[in-house]
């Protein structure tokens, strides 16, 4: 059996404006450019591991609507398993209006819709090598969550959560005591967060921090031209996991995470990655970070 992950979130249609800054009440401002894309932290972790060579299945819901079906178009094309994405018969496809303003930060406005009725029963887990977990689903559907992450810890399949950027995370403390094999989040998220096993922290254009039984490791980041934030840290999920399923080291998995993450930030998206911009990323690293990332990188992808 191979490396096979279950993506556990949301899945949206991300409208995209490019702006220098927003209106003011009862005002207007021109975008230069709009684009409407693929989103959500499940689907967009989903696409860097289908990217990567990983095989990826999502467990999602969208609405019987236009966006729905273009959610499991994308979703499909990219090669991710959509037999586990929900239909609702009553809400509509999530959607983010997504504000990206100078530097390539982004803000969003999100309209969750059927996200918000998720369910995980009745679900063969029995092929997986990996459950991934997004802190949205975990505060909004905390039964759910628990009785899906009870069955993986049954059955002794690891798992992961990214946590969310909410004021007060009130359910996702409790997740902890189920055991996660790594917490992703950034350092204002995970303040406070006991428990839980390894920790990635995402310091953005710092790279990134790894925190297990080593100790701490800090691994610097690349310096790229940021033109659109949006995704970035699922990018940085989707690399270090990838990396961690074929065994690398957590110096490692924490070089492809940063990878990931400065390529999206750098505007792209999977499956529209150029080699180039890969080899350029790899060429600054010491020879043998980039030989060790390299092979893992091509090798896995090849397959």
């Amino acid at each position: 059996m191979g490396n096979r992950i279950l993506v556990v979130g949301d899945v949206n249609v991300d409208v995209v404006l490019g702006i220098g800054a927003l209106p003011s009440p009862g005002g207007e401002v021109e975008a230069p450019r709009a684009e409407v894309r693929l989103g959500g932290g499940a689907a967009n972790v989903a696409l860097w591991l289908s990217w990567l060579g990983i095989e990826v299945r999502v467990l999602a819901r969208v609405g019987f609507d236009p966006f729905g079906d273009f959610v499991l178009k994308s979703l499909f094309e990219a090669g991710v398993d959509i037999d586990s994405v929900q239909r609702d018969p009553g809400l509509p496809t999530g959607i983010v209006v997504v504000f990206v303003g100078e530097g390539g930060e982004r803000s969003m406005i999100s309209v969750p819709g059927a996200n918000a009725h998720l369910e995980a029963r009745y679900l063969d887990l029995s092929y997986l090598s990996w459950i991934h977990v997004s802190g949205y689903f975990a505060e909004r559907k905390p039964e759910a969550a628990a009785e899906l992450l009870s069955q993986a810890l049954a059955k002794g399949i690891p798992w992961s959560l990214d946590t969310v950027p909410f004021k007060a995370l009130v359910h996702i403390p409790r997740f902890l005591g189920l055991r996660p094999a790594i917490l992703f989040g950034t350092e204002d998220e995970l303040r406070g967060l006991e428990g839980g096993g390894e920790r990635f922290v995402k310091l953005g254009k710092r790279g990134c921090l790894y925190i297990g039984e080593r100790g701490e490791l800090h691994v610097p980041g690349f310096e790229v031209e940021a033109r659109d934030t949006t995704g970035a840290g699922d990018a940085f999920c989707a690399g270090v996991l990838a990396a961690r399923l074929e065994g690398a080291p957590p110096e490692v998995q924490g070089l492809l995470g940063n990878l990931c993450g400065a390529l999206r930030a750098s505007g792209y998206v999977p499956p529209d990655i150029p080699v180039r911009a890969v080899e350029e990323l790899l060429g600054r690293l010491s020879g043998d970070d980039a030989e060790r990332l390299g092979t893992l990188l091509w090798g896995r992808r090849s397959r």
